[in-house]
């Protein structure tokens, strides 16, 4: 009776034993459920991705319900590329023989696809008794992170070089603790230790006495939340050697967000422009030498003008009285003294011409111009001369009107037509007006000897000569194309050359229309400006 009792009790027990079991396994398994769900709401969330391999290195899980099933049974060689996979089954060989932990950045790539950067950890797995089952892996794909990163080291170390190059140090000024952070290139500026605590005080000490009120100003008016936070001066400050250096000082003030609106930092640059303002100096000085020097010329041309003009006017008349009185023999001596005194005043006229024109005395008097009457009054006057080298000048019919200062143009082609008799041996030369592309031209076309292409350039340089290296008086001075350039410039036009060596060359000058925007009233001033040259 008593042992089919306790059997009885016993059974009921074992019956009760088994039921709670069942209902802690089934709790557990509804904690495991319920903690995978939300691993899987993690991750889902996240490019985290957490995978199981056994031994041979083959996926027995992979975190993911869409990624399972494709992934298990398969190894890194089905899904990367050879070198990925022999690099990443390497690292994964090692944690299994040695059962320690390891975390490392890959590079990994699959066929055919771009690389992409890993940051990977990965540990053993064990069993209940410890031993060493496969590998747990958690992979996360950094390659937009690390290539921005790259990118921006790039550009900061890019900036650094660009500060360091144009001597621009920068700062960080906390202004609710007082600290300063400052940059390798502004406590060279300051002169200060490359490292250690700068407080402002220490900066301002080595600001210039007369500037610190400056500064402090311009400080506290960044400050102002009503401002607009910039910070903009220039100072001067003393270095720990003693040197002054003036600096140019910006910054922005960055303010806390409402409510209680207040400065709370300040960043920004300086730059050492010592060199710059002495540059400066040196340049206004050399300026200011240079027009000392042109007045000075200005003076001396106007007093040899005066002073030389006069002895030789004085010789022409002596001249005159000599002539009645003189030997034929004599008077071949005279001619040739009188040649020579001729040829200095007229050297003489173009230095005070060429004076006048750098000077900015000679004012241009543009008024509207037929062209064909002041043509053939140059070429009339350079008629005799030509006859007597057996060259004709021919003036092309024209009725071309243009707006220019009708002395200074004759001047131009008075020059331009005394080369072309003085370098045309035989043939002739021809004085018109031809439009090119819209424009006014008046060209002088001659047979003469011809510029050398490497020459053009240089023939509108003062006491420049082709073929007159002996400097025969006879063939100029080589000052008529230097005024015709200087002529050219005051008027506002262009200068242009055709030539070929033994055939000739083509001098054109530019000649404004009415119409033409630089015929307008406007305040006139002398700016030198490049001839165009066409060869």
């Amino acid at each position: 009776m008593l042992t089919g009792l306790a059997v009885a009790v016993g059974v009921v027990l074992t019956a009760g034993q088994c039921f709670v079991h069942r209902l802690e396994v089934g709790r557990l398994q509804d904690l495991r459920r319920r903690a995978e769900q939300r691993l899987g709401v993690a991750l889902a969330g996240s490019s985290v991705v957490l995978s199981e391999q056994d031994l041979d290195l083959r996926y027995t899980w992979v975190s993911g319900a869409d990624r399972a099933e494709s992934y298990i049974g398969l190894g890194a060689g089905d899904l990367f590329d050879p070198d990925s996979c022999r690099r990443l089954d390497a690292v994964k060989r090692a944690v299994i023989g040695s059962g320690r932990p390891h975390r490392q950045q890959m590079t990994l790539a699959a066929p055919g696809g771009p690389p992409q950067i890993f940051d990977s950890y990965f540990a053993p797995r064990r069993d209940r008794r410890g031993a060493v089952v496969g590998v747990i892996a958690s992979s996360i794909n950094v390659t937009e992170q690390v290539t921005c990163l790259s990118a921006l080291r790039r550009q900061e170390e890019q900036l650094c070089l660009a500060a360091e190059l144009g001597r621009l140090g920068t700062f960080e000024w906390d202004l609710e603790t007082g600290a300063i952070d400052l940059s390798a290139e502004t406590r060279r500026i300051f002169g200060l230790a490359a490292t250690g605590l700068v407080l402002p005080a220490d900066l301002r000490r080595h600001i210039h006495p007369d500037d610190r009120e400056i500064l402090a100003r311009e400080t506290d008016r960044a400050r102002d939340p009503a401002g607009d936070g910039v910070l903009a001066a220039k100072i001067r400050v003393v270095t720990a050697d003693g040197r002054l250096r003036c600096l140019e000082m910006r910054a922005r003030t960055i303010f806390t967000p409402t409510p209680g609106v207040r400065a709370c930092r300040q960043i920004g640059a300086v730059q050492d422009v010592t060199g710059t303002i002495l540059a400066e100096q040196a340049l206004r000085a050399a300026e200011a030498e240079a027009l000392a020097a042109q007045s000075s010329k200005a003076r001396f041309m106007a007093a040899a003008s005066h002073d030389l003009r006069q002895p030789l006017q004085a010789l022409n008349l002596y001249f005159a009285v000599l002539a009645a009185r003189i030997s034929a023999a004599e008077a071949m001596v005279m001619a040739r003294i009188e040649d020579c005194v001729g040829r200095l005043n007229d050297l003489l006229g173009h230095m005070v011409d060429l004076n006048k024109l750098d000077a900015g005395v000679i004012v241009p008097k543009p008024r509207s111009l037929v062209l064909m009457p002041l043509m053939r009054r140059v070429a009339a006057n350079f008629a005799a001369a030509a006859s007597a080298k057996g060259i004709a000048i021919r003036v092309a019919p024209s009725l071309a009107t243009g707006w220019t200062d009708p002395v200074l143009l004759e001047r131009i082609l008075a020059n331009l037509m005394s080369n072309a008799v003085r370098y045309t041996a035989k043939g002739g030369i021809l004085i018109g007006c031809r439009r090119r592309g819209g424009r006014l031209w008046v060209e002088v076309h001659d047979t003469g000897i011809g510029i050398p292409d490497d020459k053009i350039g240089e023939i509108f340089e003062e006491f420049k000569q082709i073929g007159n290296d002996e400097r025969n008086p006879e063939n100029g001075r080589g000052l008529g194309l230097a005024i015709v350039r200087r002529i050219a410039a005051l008027l506002g036009v262009e200068i242009r050359v055709w030539s070929r060596l033994g055939q000739g060359s083509v001098f054109a000058v530019e000649v404004p229309s009415e119409s033409d925007p630089r015929s307008r009233p406007r305040p006139l001033s002398y700016r030198p400006a490049d001839t165009t040259i066409v060869g």
